[in-house]
């Protein structure tokens, strides 16, 4: 099953959720963006990861109020919270700004491989990922499970303007919990402007942004706009044309 979390920088968002438990490798990425983290409870090592690394952990178990359990929705997928709760309960809490280096950005057009269309093959057709490049929006359009993958609330297709790939290796802590090694290095491949290139990502320490690299081992640049990373195994099968 995939799993998601979000990265909220300047925009405001109304409701964001559902809202679920810690995990390792959630942890660790949101350590390296110094953010501060939203979660409810988390897996045994998940939260002996927040302990462990020092991210500012801003539990729904402590800080109940700022979170909410809409009506109609089956639990525990019906726990929402908004930027404003997370930044105004993040405040009061006295948890530090936040301090991260920006990604690189640039209009000029991607040179690279055609690739209008991309596939992602996660495990079962359930969550087989595709996107499909709007030239006009200059956004891929993002389907999951073969149907349009929609914003809940604006029932709009998602459709950010960069989709980044990163492969890296999994094991398991144990016979319930999963390890993906996203502290190290390894290889990917950036989608922008209807084009692909490969990629090499770093993330040196938990501490440490995580980091998208060209061959010469510049930073690349992204599309300005909205940046989907997906995360797959070394294995995991995904094409383009």
């Amino acid at each position: 099953i995939t799993r998601f979390v979000a990265v909220f920088n300047h925009n405001e968002a109304v409701k964001i959720g559902p809202v679920r438990s810690a995990r390792p490798y959630y942890v660790a990425l949101a350590t390296g963006f110094d953010a501060i983290y939203a979660h409810a409870g988390g897996s045994k090592v998940g939260l002996e990861k927040v302990k462990e690394y020092g991210v500012d952990d801003f539990d729904q178990f402590r800080y109940a109020s700022y979170y909410w359990r809409q009506s109609g929705i089956r639990s525990p997928h019906n726990l929402f919270t908004s930027t404003e709760k997370l930044r105004s309960g993040s405040e009061k809490a006295g948890l530090k700004d936040v301090y991260y280096t920006g990604y690189k950005f640039s209009k000029k057009k991607l040179k690279g491989k055609k690739a209008g269309n991309i596939k992602i093959n996660f495990s079962s057709s359930a969550y087989e990922v595709r996107y499909s490049y709007d030239s006009k929006k200059d956004r891929y359009k993002r389907y999951n499970g073969g149907k349009a993958h929609l914003d809940a609330d604006k029932n709009k297709q998602i459709a950010p303007s960069n989709v980044v790939v990163v492969r890296a290796d999994t094991s398991m802590y144990d016979a319930q919990t999963l390890n993906i090694a996203i502290i190290g290095e390894g290889n990917g491949y950036l989608f922008r402007n209807g084009k692909q290139t490969d990629i090499k990502w770093e993330k040196d320490s938990a501490d440490s942004q995580i980091k998208f690299l060209d061959d010469a081992g510049n930073e690349v640049k992204l599309n300005p706009g909205q940046i989907w990373v997906e995360i797959v195994r070394p294995e995991t099968e995904v094409s383009f044309n």
